[in-house]
């Protein structure tokens, strides 16, 4: 079974998905929608924030949790945009986002989980949970590697981090 389908005391999944199969549900949907239906959502999202006064916008799209067709058309209609739409592909893919001419990478790349799931990487136990302090998605030397490149390649990194250990 998918790791992240919750299961009830029969071993019957619940339909509470988490982790992998929360994002594999997503990655299905988001899959199916055609990239003339996600130019037409960011052009009335763009008339939106024009009569707003937004003039920039920071996206962080694609990756695992997302679709990467979400950034694959921001990347595509860039130079169409009446505003500035700033792409953090969120890849850990250095030599694609070379590739591709771009500067910064990231904004989701999940070092660790979240408080709600318990997969938040703390120092200390889980008050409810004894035993479990949540998990790294990386190690130190992944960790290391990515930013490395990343800097040698003057390519700027966000990362999302929410416990200590992260």
């Amino acid at each position: 079974m998918l790791n992240g389908v919750e299961l009830d005391a029969n071993k019957m999944p619940t339909g509470i998905l988490c982790n992998n199969a929360n994002a594999k549900l997503r990655e299905n949907i988001l899959s199916n929608i055609s990239v003339s239906d996600r130019k037409n959502a960011l052009d009335h999202f763009i008339q939106d924030l024009i009569g707003k006064g937004v003039t920039t916008v920071n996206a962080m799209d694609g990756g695992y949790t997302f679709s990467d067709w979400d950034a694959e058309t921001i990347y595509m209609y860039r130079d169409t945009f009446p505003i500035d739409i700033v792409l953090f592909y969120q890849i850990t893919d250095v030599a694609l986002i070379k590739s591709k001419g771009l500067d910064r990478m990231g904004g989701s790349i999940f070092v660790d989980g979240a408080f709600g799931s318990r997969n938040a990487a703390l120092a200390a136990d889980y008050s409810d949970q004894p035993g479990w302090r949540g998990n790294l998605y990386y190690s130190d030397e992944e960790l290391q590697a990515l930013v490395s490149s990343c800097y040698e390649n003057r390519i700027q990194l966000s990362v999302h981090t929410i416990g200590e250990r992260a």
